[in-house]
């Protein structure tokens, strides 16, 4: 009898459910061709009413359209495509049958870390024209020179007491030093950092440094633009999830977006996850009447129907906070269904790097510079630019992810890491979304975006555009970029 009950219980559930809120694909099409609103259709179907109701708190924001950063000379500049040529996306593709992920041993991981301050420490040793490093574990009484990785002798956070030097040479037996950083006068740190020191080790214990070596300089991207200014300027925007409030799973601020890109016809509009946020509260609190995996494709069919015969291409960049997607990273990309065949429509992988018409983007949808914030240790706490300063790391370590060990919200899988996060070569644009205040900074030749979030808690945030322009001859950057963040 309890059983039939419940049956009963559950047939009502599902016929309470209004079948308007689980469109098909053609339902999609219909709605857009009909010149409706896609807000039905990103809308999910949920057993709760506050799932689909729209954020009056949204709604009634006075900041829509305002420009809070600008980056150059953006007098004159347009930020529609000009000339409507379709610009050609390339990247290395990540085969997602073939990411297996987290089948290391603790040998090959061990190798991985050790490869890492191999390769990093030379870069340093050669561009400071230092000798040969020692062990530093033993006793110096002269100065001598080490490289390593910086570790942590502390339950908490690192701090100037608790910093470790994990060397190459002493890795294969478990051992490290300690360092002392009371006669430097300036020094910025994080764990798994690639250092290189001069200092003495009086005792064995203790390693007093007396000059510290952390900026590898990167190598910049070469590679020149295959479009020229007669065709006018690339036109890129950038969006960085979540896409919805925290009260509501309605994406208005992603249909905001989409009738921006319809309005502009950017060549390229860049978006990174979250799409379907797994700290969402109402995913959290399992309020969907429908899959995962289904409100994703809804909502991807919400972005490329209105876009169907646009010379727009659409670049997504996937996030180990897609509940319907692999809690890893390095993160592979979403897999293409018979509901996503679009032509304009590329799945990347997190982190990844591809090139528009010639011009080199690095992505990450990782918030690697609030975890570095928390971790980093700096002196003298006022000295430098701290936003500039943290994705200064990124570009010095030639790493998306230069932090070791990681967040503990984060699973690194470091076969992939090694092969999918260096950075070998700084791309022209390095987009880094995070929590953290947006910027456009300039940064050791490359440019770093943060456009922040297009949905920040129950209110509106923010995305970046840019005009990407061919330099001129004898200009140090084969690209010219102008910049602003704008309000959702």
């Amino acid at each position: 009898m309890e059983k039939c009950l419940m049956e009963h219980v559950f047939s009502q559930r599902k016929e309470d459910v209004p079948k308007e809120n689980t469109p098909d694909g053609s339902a999609v099409k219909k709605l857009v061709s009909q010149g409706r609103s896609p807000r039905a259709v990103f809308s999910p179907a949920s057993f709760s009413p506050k799932v689909a109701t729209p954020s009056t708190k949204y709604e009634s924001r006075t900041n829509s359209g305002d420009i809070v950063l600008e980056h150059g000379n953006c007098e004159g500049a347009s930020w529609s495509a000009r000339t409507k040529f379709t610009p050609v996306v390339a990247h290395d593709e990540v085969k997602h049958q073939r990411f297996r992920f987290m089948f290391e041993r603790l040998q090959e991981k061990a190798d991985i870390l050790d490869d890492v301050i191999h390769e990093l420490g030379q870069e340093l040793l050669q561009q400071n024209n230092l000798s040969e490093p020692t062990n530093p574990t033993v006793r110096h009484a002269e100065l001598f020179v080490a490289a390593g990785r910086v570790c942590c002798d502390a339950n908490g956070r690192l701090n100037p007491t608790s910093v470790l030097l994990e060397s190459e040479q002493s890795f294969g037996c478990g051992k490290s030093v300690a360092l002392d950083l009371s006669q430097l006068e300036t020094y910025s740190l994080f764990p798994g950092q690639i250092i290189a020191i001069e200092g003495v080790n009086l005792d064995g214990k203790k390693v007093i440094v007396k000059k510290l070596y952390t900026d590898i300089k990167p190598v910049l991207a070469d590679s020149l633009p295959t479009f020229s200014n007669d065709d006018g300027p690339l036109q890129v925007v950038v969006a960085a999830g979540p896409y919805t409030q925290t009260d509501t799973l309605m994406y208005q601020p992603l249909e905001d977006l989409v009738s921006y890109i319809r309005n502009h016809e950017p060549h390229a509009l860049i978006l990174v996850g979250p799409f379907v946020d797994a700290k969402h509260p109402h995913v959290e609190e399992g309020k969907l009447a429908e899959t995962h995996d289904s409100l994703f494709e809804k909502i991807v069919e919400g972005i490329m129907e209105p876009l169907r015969g646009s010379h727009t291409q659409v670049v997504v960049v996937p996030c180990w906070r897609d509940v319907h997607h692999h809690v890893i990273y390095p993160t592979p990309p979403f897999l293409r269904t018979k509901r996503l065949m679009y032509t304009n429509l590329h799945f990347m992988s997190d982190p990844c790097q591809f090139s528009i018409c010639g011009v080199k983007f690095g992505v990450t949808s990782v918030d690697v510079l609030f975890h570095l914030g928390k971790e980093e240790i700096s002196y003298p706490a006022q000295g430098s630019d701290r936003l500039g300063r943290l994705a200064g790391h990124v570009l010095s370590q030639r790493n998306f992810y230069p932090l070791f060990p990681p967040a503990e919200e984060l699973s690194v899988d470091l076969g992939h890491w090694e092969k999918l996060s260096h950075l070998p070569v700084a791309p022209h644009i390095l987009i880094l979304p995070s929590d953290l205040r947006y910027f456009i900074k300039n940064i050791k030749g490359c440019l770093v975006v943060n456009p922040e979030r297009l949905a920040k808690g129950l209110v509106g945030g923010s995305m970046a555009r840019l005009e990407i322009k061919a330099a001129g001859q004898g200009s140090q950057f084969p690209v010219s970029v102008v910049a602003q963040i704008l309000k959702i």
